[in-house]
């Protein structure tokens, strides 16, 4: 594999399902600018449409912290966990 440079492109691809819940069955893509056009026609082209209600109040809670926050708790609580068990 290459290094990086800045000529190249890196794309970030993700999903929720392991953060907060696999019911919600959403991912996500942070892509540079020039890209976002492509992506959304491909999107409109081959996407299942995903709830939007689901996805306008995923974004509230993003917004207004509350995923940091949960991010932030699950952090401190899993190694609380972790050495419950070992």
């Amino acid at each position: 594999m290459q290094p990086a440079t800045e000529s190249q492109r890196v794309l970030y691809v993700g999903t929720f399902s392991k953060t907060l819940h696999p019911g919600l069955r959403l991912g996500f893509i942070v892509l540079p600018h020039a890209l976002v056009g492509a992506f959304a026609m491909a999107r409109a082209l081959t996407d299942r449409h995903a709830p939007g209600d689901t996805q306008d109040v995923l974004a509230r809670f993003i917004t207004e912290g509350h995923l940091l926050r949960h991010l932030r708790r699950m952090r401190e609580l899993y190694p609380q966990r972790q050495q419950v068990l070992d």
